[in-house]
């Protein structure tokens, strides 16, 4: 490419001069045409998606498909859930939550239970009354802490850093646990929603499959969410 320098070429005659501007002219076109590549490029470098690691995503072959539909209609998927994708899972469910209505009511009467303690201490100086103040303290702290507790505890239990093998069809999924194989059905029995850069189906018996969306291909991503969509129905928002 040749350099720009701002400066306008001069002949000495008109040809020379229409030659030297239209070589001028495109010089300046070639610039553009290379800002403008550049400046894509730098877009996809921004592009702040969640991390792919669904290399061996691939498409997969369907063996009951019918003769009208397409041979390869599935999707591959290869992951392991990790701690954290298990945590906020649950803590979004709220399966190990207190109803908001209850943790205010007992928050308010263990509140009241410790007031009435201290005052009494002061009044009557009977220590048995300070303990039993700590004591409703302690309730609360407790009724604040129980379900992040327990949502460790079963995170914990629930990750086993085994990868699944998961085979997405369009009326099916199919899943591989190593010691365990099931499949899920896509006929509208089981409800869908993407949080948090992950696809979960709540399946009957609340429970719940994950789909990490760092475990997909880019270039299927729109494929697996189609096929889950058209099988499930929407989280109704509360």
């Amino acid at each position: 490419m040749k350099d720009i320098d701002g400066s306008i070429p001069v002949a000495d005659s008109s040809d020379e001069l229409d030659e030297a501007s239209k070589e001028y002219e495109m010089a300046i076109e070639e610039a553009i045409m290379q800002t403008v590549k550049e400046d894509i490029e730098e877009e996809k470098k921004d592009d702040d998606s969640p991390d792919w690691d669904g290399s061996e995503s691939s498409f997969v072959e369907d063996d009951d498909a019918e003769e009208y539909e397409e041979k390869y209609s599935g999707v591959k998927l290869s992951y392991a859930i990790s701690k954290d994708e298990i945590i906020s899972c649950l803590r979004h469910n709220g399966s190990y939550r207190f109803s908001n209505v209850r943790f205010i009511v007992e928050t308010i009467i263990f509140v009241v239970l410790a007031i009435v303690f201290f005052i009494l201490f002061g009044l009557t100086n009977n220590s048995l009354n300070l303990i039993a103040g700590f004591i409703s303290i302690g309730i609360i702290i407790a009724i604040a802490l129980i379900p992040t507790i327990f949502i460790r505890i079963n995170a914990d239990k629930l990750t086993s850093r085994k990868k699944l093998d998961v085979e997405i069809f369009p009326d099916e999924i199919s899943v591989n646990g190593g010691n365990s194989q099931w499949k899920i059905k896509l006929d509208g029995s089981c409800k869908f929603e993407e949080f948090n850069d992950m696809m979960l189906i709540y399946l009957p018996e609340d429970r719940i499959f994950i789909i990490p969306i760092r475990a997909i291909d880019p270039d299927y991503i729109a494929d697996v969410n189609g096929m889950i969509v058209a099988g499930t129905s929407p989280v109704e928002e509360e």
